[in-house]
């Protein structure tokens, strides 16, 4: 058996020259090697692998695990906001959306213009135009129209716009005349007077946006109106229009 290389010394019966301190390693055999037999190498003071080192490779593979774990979680989507169980599907002018306003207005129907609808993976909306006439009383007939908007929002939450833009007319941008919080109507609602005699309620329920905007026209003996012919929007309407907006919520959740 081979342990560690000898020393060489000098003559017989000299002094030996010291061991290195380290290493000690020959690329060639030592002498008094057996042929065939390979030097041994090894470090002064080196230790075989126990086992501190397989649990150190067992807990920095322990961390790394959480760490991955880690940041799956955080880079993972956030939920998109509650939509209620509502979708858009028909046009939300139609069906009995507006009959509180035919009947606040005295008509007996309503005319709705055919939908402008856009789907999409974050957002799905909905256009739509009314028409309501008042019938000829005492004075000339008044022509009521009323454009609604629904926006479901299926990513971001919209409440940061809403509160951003709740003090605006829907289509201008310019500042309402005032504004009124209405309660029990979605999880956010208000009223809205306009510089342009227009009226308007809007809605935030989860994901959703309603506008709804109502102008008035009065309407000559032949039955038109023009644009510059536009008179102030009732303000007595406005209940009318706010039970107009509670009646969409729930068909759009059917």
């Amino acid at each position: 058996m081979i342990g560690e290389p000898e020393l060489t010394g000098g003559g017989v019966g000299g002094p030996a020259r010291p061991r290195p301190p380290d290493l000690v390693q020959s690329s060639g055999a030592p002498p008094g090697a057996r042929s065939g037999t390979a030097p041994v190498a090894r470090a002064r003071g080196a230790r075989p692998r126990g086992p501190w080192l397989r649990g150190a490779v067992a807990g920095a593979a322990a961390v790394s695990a959480v760490w991955a774990g880690t940041a799956f979680a955080s880079t993972a989507p956030a939920p998109g906001p509650d939509l209620h169980g509502m979708t858009i599907g028909s046009s939300p002018c139609a069906g009995h959306t507006f009959d509180a306003l035919v009947r606040a207005v005295g008509a007996g129907s309503g005319l709705a213009d055919p939908a402008v609808f856009s789907h999409g993976p974050a957002l799905d909306s909905a256009r739509c135009d009314v028409v309501i006439q008042s019938p000829a009383g005492r004075g000339a007939a008044t022509r009521y129209d009323v454009v609604l908007t629904v926006d479901l929002h299926k990513t971001t939450d919209p409440r940061p716009e809403f509160d951003d833009q709740h003090t605006l007319d829907p289509a201008t941008l310019s500042a309402a005349m005032s504004t009124t919080a209405l309660r029990g109507l979605g999880d956010e609602a208000y009223a809205l007077a306009l510089a342009d005699g227009a009226e308007a309620v809007r809605v935030l329920r989860g994901g959703a946006v309603l506008t709804l905007r109502l102008t008035a026209a009065p309407l000559d003996s032949g039955g038109s109106s023009s644009a510059a012919s536009t008179a102030p929007a009732p303000a007595h309407l406005v209940p009318a229009l706010t039970v107009s907006a509670r009646a969409l919520l729930a068909t759009l959740a059917q």
